[in-house]
């Protein structure tokens, strides 16, 4: 079970900390990372206020296992600190985080990455507040480059980070890693088989401050992590996926959160934007190959069912079913007030919006004489990529 402080004196943090991390039970991945944290030393930091949580729901690994450079409680902390987990014992990982205007989440983001990674990058797209600057501060490697999907913004990280290490791991800005992913990391990384290219990790969402975990959303496994040079990310315009090379995909148990901290009108913005994103996939790509999707992960056979079953379903029928079935027959329902809220609008208000994004599209085309790229354009408010709008005058022209 993960251990969240709520607002602890000085006696309930070094309860809590010698609690779960008791000098008899300290966990074999981290040998050393402690060196130092005895009891008096902990009395001493919390008494002055140096260790204390930055935000809700920040799990105390941070701490524990340290970052490269951190600030607690308003005042920076040395490398290493008093209990800081020397580079040369954090295993060879690379993060990467895509991020544009996130000075909310990105303390956090590096944070949690930097007790595990060796390096830090933060590929930033034009932010127009202090990302950037609390990035670097943070001990992130900062590099810049014009937004156009996650897509290409990823395969330019991958290009461009100079990576020094033997895995990499994708990241939002508005996710962390829990303690035990972090453990499982430390433990398994230098270890796996070399015939092992990329790792699947469990995501938990969190909602209003709550995590979603009933709905068929509670624990779905995504490829996160790979091998440098073993992957790159496909071109699609929405649910991008990591394309292993040859080799085999291992699962592992420990979860990262997608946990945003904006509010609701936010949330809903992000998700029209989805919806554009999505209803131009749905226009301008081929239906998936079934064996070949099957064959790379749960989330690829999830995109595999949705283009091969869900889109056959009569699009005034599907996502009012879907959400139907998603919270009564899934167990929706046991995620309480915020899981209503969240399973609606994600499983019938969000559907309902990319069949109609989709539709509008089409019908601007077929009523209005726009072509693709214009009714897009005008629907959408995106602009057709180059390989398509030279596709589309190939199909004109045939």
């Amino acid at each position: 079970m993960e251990w969240y402080p709520s607002r602890p004196g000085a006696a309930s943090f070094e309860a809590g900390v010698l609690g779960r991390f008791g000098r008899d039970a300290l966990p074999s991945v981290i040998p050393s990372a402690l060196n130092g944290c005895r009891q008096g030393n902990i009395r001493a930091l919390a008494q002055a206020g140096i260790l204390e949580p930055l935000e809700p729901r920040q799990p105390w690994g941070r701490i524990l296992l340290g970052t490269q450079r951190r600030v607690v409680a308003g005042r920076a902390a040395p490398d290493r600190g008093l209990c800081g987990m020397a580079s040369e014992l954090r295993p060879s990982l690379s993060v990467i985080i895509l991020t544009f205007n996130e000075e909310m989440h990105i303390e956090r983001a590096v944070g949690s990455a930097s007790a595990v990674a060796r390096q830090v990058f933060v590929v930033d797209c034009g932010s127009n507040d202090r990302t950037r600057e609390i990035a670097e501060r943070a001990g992130a490697v900062v590099l810049q480059n014009p937004w156009v999907n996650h897509a290409t913004q990823l395969n330019w990280a991958l290009d461009h980070c100079p990576v020094a290490t033997d895995w990499i791991m994708r990241l939002d800005a508005d996710e962390w890693l829990s303690d035990g992913l972090r453990a499982e990391l430390l433990e398994k990384l230098g270890s796996l088989p070399r015939d092992v290219v990329a790792l699947a990790v469990p995501l938990r969402r969190y909602f209003m401050g709550r995590p979603i975990t009933h709905g068929g959303v509670g624990r779905k496994a995504l490829l996160r992590v790979f091998r440098r040079g073993q992957a790159r990310c496909d071109s699609a315009w929405m649910d991008e996926r990591i394309i292993p090379g040859p080799g085999r995909v291992v699962g592992l148990e420990g979860w990262f959160a997608d946990d945003s901290l904006r509010g609701l009108t936010w949330w809903i913005d992000k998700h029209n934007g989805y919806a554009s994103r999505e209803a131009l996939n749905l226009l301008i790509r081929p239906r998936a190959e079934g064996a070949r999707l099957l064959g790379a992960g749960q989330s690829a056979r999830v995109k595999w069912m949705k283009e091969n079953f869900y889109y056959r379903v009569p699009s005034l029928l599907r996502s009012p079913a879907y959400f139907l079935f998603r919270y009564f027959l899934l167990l929706g329902f046991l995620d309480g007030a915020p899981g209503l809220i969240f399973h609606f609008f994600q499983g019938f208000w969000y559907r309902s919006l990319v069949d109609a994004k989709v539709f509008s599209v089409r019908f601007s085309m077929r009523f209005g004489g726009r072509t693709l790229a214009e009714a897009v354009r005008e629907q959408l408010s995106l602009e057709l990529p180059e390989a398509e709008l030279r596709a589309e005058g190939a199909r004109d022209g045939a």
